[in-house]
């Protein structure tokens, strides 16, 4: 048996501090929701917006009267601001804090814990909404029921304990949605960058018009298929000798592992390595562009290593003609900037689903600047891209830092 460290205690949530007290959410106050909204009572456009389940925590899509919403706020049950909304069907447990402003929500399936902060202060309760585990009646489409909400049990440290740990918590947070707007703006530079550069290029002065719009007058434009081959795994070539296995050394790329220009590698399929070789002209080298071409139409990702992955279903690889490592990575920009985007779209069919067949991949237009400059625009967007990794891993680093903490302070395992 493990011994319990002096000055804690074993409950039903877990070991926590002597000083802590365990509590069930209906102890903290009731369970509280809006009155019933008709839909007769609502509008497309208007002053207060309205909540739905689909547009809680999101843009609203209806709207009250302005002499509704008086009455019903002051007749029924109204969230005070700080108040702690919560979602209670679908994705169960999505939380905004109310902010005071004119809103109404949508009964019974937005609920809140009508909380008089005496006992828990909502600044608290926010975070430790975050580490319950939502019970549901296990229906397709879930559901929080009251009585579920009621009896989920919380730690409740001393007052003084909560303000703290909420400080550094929100701290935390702070840092987070910071570096989030960091990588906003980097975003958006880099959309600009793209826009700029694969239209305009680096340092021209004349232009001239051609069928993707003004370009510099050294530029040239050419089809895809006119500087790159393009293929996919043939129909045969699954049926007769394609199939995942287990053990195998290659790993199939499918359409969920090109994301956003680069490889998702979180579910991964594999082929052995004597089926990969019966198969050629789908294995995947180095530099090699990879472009999903049925339902999740035009993603893109680059190969960086030789003999570790192959083609697998709805998948197209896009290999240069030429060896220059730029070529591929100005046209991998190219591919995924608006432009590219556009006519990707125009070229598509759709039935059942959006798809573009090889041959129209080939027609996709490409302005091709001088190799040179090509160089310069590659290394630009680059170091742009290198710019939105370190920021990305940073915020990665601070989110997990915030979820030891989380665990740490709701546990009293860190004192404070």
């Amino acid at each position: 048996m493990t011994k319990i460290k002096e000055g804690y205690k074993e409950t039903e949530i877990g070991v926590i501090p002597i000083e802590w007290e365990v509590s069930e959410l209906r102890d903290i106050g009731k369970v509280s929701m809006c009155k019933r909204i008709m839909k007769n009572e609502t509008t497309d456009y208007g002053k207060i917006p309205f909540y739905k389940i689909g547009t809680f925590g999101k843009e609203a899509d209806a709207y009250i009267s302005e002499e509704v919403y008086k009455e019903y706020k002051n007749k029924y049950s109204f969230p005070k601001k700080g108040d702690i909304l919560i979602s209670a069907s679908g994705t169960i447990g999505r939380l905004v804090v109310y902010n005071g402003e004119p809103a109404y929500f949508q009964d019974s399936n937005i609920v809140w814990i009508d909380n008089q902060e005496d006992k828990l202060l909502n600044s608290l309760l926010f975070y430790i909404y975050k580490t319950v585990k939502w019970h549901t009646d296990g229906n397709t489409i879930a559901r929080l029921y009251n009585e579920n909400l009621r009896r989920i049990k919380i730690p409740l440290p001393p007052l003084k304990e909560q303000e703290k740990i909420a400080d550094i918590l929100s701290t935390a947070d702070e840092k987070i949605d910071a570096i989030a707007s960091q990588i906003q703006k980097a975003e958006t530079l880099k959309i600009g960058l793209l826009q700029k550069l694969l239209s305009e290029g680096i340092g021209h002065s004349e232009f001239k018009d051609s069928e993707l719009g003004k370009i510099p007058e050294s530029w040239k434009i050419d089809g895809l298929g006119k500087v790159a081959n393009i293929t996919k795994l043939a129909g045969y070539e699954f049926t007769e000798h394609f199939n995942y296995e287990a053990g195998g050394d290659i790993i199939a790329l499918r359409a969920l592992n090109v994301v956003n220009g680069k490889l998702n590698l979180d579910s991964i399929q594999r082929v052995s390595t004597t089926i990969s070789n019966k198969l050629p002209r789908s294995k995947l080298y180095i530099n090699d562009i990879l472009m999903t071409y049925v339902g999740t139409l035009g993603e893109f990702a680059i190969i960086e290593e030789n003999d570790k992955f192959h083609l697998a279903p709805n998948v197209a690889k896009i290999t240069m003609n030429s060896q220059e490592v730029n070529i591929s990575k100005y046209i991998l920009y190219y591919l995924m900037s608006n432009n590219g985007q556009k006519q990707i779209k125009l070229l598509s069919t759709t039935t059942s689903q959006p798809a573009i067949n090889m041959e129209n991949i080939r027609k996709i237009k490409i302005p091709l600047p001088p190799l040179k400059e090509q160089k310069q625009i590659v290394d630009i967007l680059s170091t742009a891209d290198e710019k939105l990794e370190v920021l990305r891993a940073k915020k990665e680093k601070y989110e997990e830092l915030k979820k030891g903490l989380l665990q740490k302070l709701l546990s009293g395992e860190v004192r404070v």
